[in-house]
């Protein structure tokens, strides 16, 4: 054991030496393999294509693959030929279409070309949540993107024109083998003749422009924003009472809601509205925007929105004796 120990200090510096470079060697014989076994994959996958290509070609019926599909010199890749939500096979044009444009987006943003990744978007996105290309670039390319380090990303298809896409560092530019991944839902929408791109889980505008009169007040739905976590709804209230109104007290969270045929509410984000804006007083009209917690549904049924906590002659002060009213606004 004495000779063991005096051998191990007399040639502890070779020993370490010796071990570094061994442990060098088997990391770069892991890489090598990982890197072969990339290609491997990727011929194989080609093959597997060549074969579902001449199938198809001889059988009535029709083939498809699941596996990742990648285009050469591409920053994104395609999971699947079918919805991810229904299972229905997505067209191959509407496919082909929207992986080249998501991937003109992530190779522009990559490039760091950001007035032709804005230039994507639609008008409708661009006004909700990007209405200049700083607000873009501040609130969404720097919280997805790199500057120093490439994104790759991968694509399928939600439901309809509706993408998920899960965005991740390039494993050649980061050196590591996995990153965290950054989530969007991004819509392929029609404008102008051409196909743009809603980002953000932004999914679609619809306009309602809908009125009702109770009480010498006039309520008009102007709009909803469709996001995948809830939606958005524009309200415009003018008040022709004689008196000043009060749409919500706030002493619930509960009161401004929707309401869907099968009666399911989806409550209103209240803590984001300003209360000055619920304050309206006679000859007075205000604006608001309700957020309201309702995931997306292709299904989606029509609903009602109501203000249940209402004050018609309001003075300033809320009591046990205050009169409150309930209005439902059939959309």
């Amino acid at each position: 054991m004495h000779k063991l120990r005096r051998f191990y200090y007399n040639n502890k510096t070779k020993i370490w030496a010796a071990i570094l470079f061994i442990t060098f060697l088997i990391i770069i014989l892991q890489v090598i393999n990982y890197v072969v076994g990339l290609s491997n994959n990727k011929k194989a996958e080609e093959l597997l294509n060549n074969n579902t290509t001449v199938n198809s070609n001889t059988n009535s019926g029709t083939n498809t693959t699941t596996n990742t599909t990648q285009k050469e010199n591409s920053n994104t890749s395609v999971t699947s030929e079918k919805s991810g939500v229904t299972g229905v096979i997505v067209q191959k044009e509407q496919l082909e279409r929207a992986s080249n444009l998501i991937d003109s987006f992530i190779t522009f943003c990559n490039e760091q070309k950001l007035e032709e990744a804005y230039n994507l978007l639609s008008d409708e996105c661009k006004e909700e949540n990007y209405k200049t290309i700083d607000k873009f670039i501040n609130l969404y390319y720097k919280e997805n993107f790199s500057s120093n380090v490439k994104t790759t990303a991968v694509i399928e298809n939600w439901v309809s024109n509706i993408y998920l896409v899960d965005m991740s560092e390039d494993m050649l530019s980061t050196g590591k083998v996995s990153t965290a991944k950054k989530r969007d839902y991004m819509t392929i929408v029609q404008q102008n003749g051409e196909y743009k791109l809603n980002i953000h889980s932004f999914i679609d505008r619809e306009e309602i422009n809908k009125e009702w009169n109770a009480n010498n007040i006039t309520f008009k739905v102007v709009s909803k924003n469709i996001y995948m976590d809830y939606e958005e709804y524009v309200v415009q209230v003018n008040n022709m009472s004689g008196n000043s109104i009060l749409l919500d007290t706030m002493k619930s969270t509960k009161t401004i809601y929707l309401e869907d045929a099968n009666k399911a509410k989806f409550y209103c984000y209240t803590n984001e509205i300003i209360k000055d804006f619920l304050n309206i007083s006679n000859g007075s009209s205000s604006q608001l925007k309700l957020r309201f917690m309702r995931k997306y549904s292709s299904s989606r049924k029509d609903v009602s929105l109501i203000f249940s906590d209402i004050i018609l002659n309001y003075n300033g002060t809320i009591d046990g004796n205050t009169e409150r009213r309930k209005v439902t606004l059939n959309i």
